[in-house]
């Protein structure tokens, strides 16, 4: 866990280590509120991260986001996934 934030991404551990949310964010699903924890998160960031390490991206890879209705929440841990393994958003 970082004690000194660095990196983009450090945030959420930092997060995680010292003020652990239960509300970390909130998006709106079909006109409903629903939460993502701090560690529901990171959690969601390292399956996508170690997706994207099993199909052979590697740390320089250039990666493309694109979609009509990207969530918030969604978009966030997407960019938190790409960005641990070293790759370019």
């Amino acid at each position: 866990m970082p004690k000194e934030i660095k990196r983009l991404f450090d945030f959420a551990y930092y997060q995680l280590e010292n003020f652990n949310l239960e509300t970390a964010f909130c998006t709106k699903y079909d006109n409903e509120w629903v939460a993502t924890s701090t560690k529901e998160f990171i959690a969601k960031g390292n399956a996508i991260s170690r997706g994207l390490l099993k199909l052979g991206v590697k740390p320089g890879d250039k990666i493309a986001v694109i979609g009509d209705d990207l969530l918030v929440t969604n978009k966030e841990i997407v960019e938190e996934a790409i960005e641990t393994n070293g790759s370019k958003i």
